[in-house]
């Protein structure tokens, strides 16, 4: 799903799509993803986290929708938000044969109710060991985690720790920062 998270994410940013302009999703896989992912009966509708997690419909649905794929998607309310299921409606899937030989790949289409249609493909998702994740990725990554538990100092000395963890001493130290405070534990 990496790629297709990828891709739909670009086209909604760069094009400022809105799920009330989406016509229509057109998702291009690999024949083996298609295989696995692609039936609507089992996977349009998902009723858990699990299975939203391995929802091309619902992925897409969630990512146009919110601009995002994290945490909060994959929320019970969000599991029943009609505009999710309306999106996951417009999807359809395919396997593209330009796509085998890469792992993870996808090309996602989207169409708009005034007929533009936006392409993007994505061979190598960040991530990949042919496209890694930079240090600032991974930071940014954790930040939009993490600070939901944790303020910014918290967040910086855990980040600054693991950059040098060659020169801590105890492992415990880590342990400790990671610890999140109490008022905010209980407001989570």
């Amino acid at each position: 799903m990496h790629s297709q998270i990828e891709a739909t994410l670009t086209l909604v940013k760069e094009h400022d799509i809105r799920a009330e302009d989406v016509a229509e999703v057109r998702i291009k896989k690999t024949s083996d993803d298609y295989q696995h992912t692609a039936n609507p009966a089992t996977r349009r509708y998902p009723k858990t986290k699990y299975t939203a997690d391995h929802s091309p419909y619902y992925i897409s649905g969630v990512a146009i929708l919110d601009r995002a794929v994290g945490p909060e998607q994959y929320s019970n309310e969000k599991l029943q938000d009609p505009r999710v299921r309306e999106l996951a409606d417009k999807v359809v899937i395919e396997p593209d044969p330009k796509l085998e030989g890469f792992s993870y790949s996808g090309i996602v289409e989207i169409t708009t109710k005034k007929g533009e249609k936006y392409s993007c493909q994505v061979l190598r998702p960040k991530g990949h060991p042919m496209n890694p994740m930079t240090d600032a990725d991974v930071e940014e990554k954790f930040r939009s985690m993490a600070g939901k538990f944790m303020d910014e100092k918290q967040m910086r000395q855990v980040i600054d720790t693991i950059y040098n963890l060659d020169e801590v001493d105890d492992i415990g130290e880590l342990i400790k920062l990671l610890v999140i405070p109490e008022q905010i534990s209980q407001t989570s």
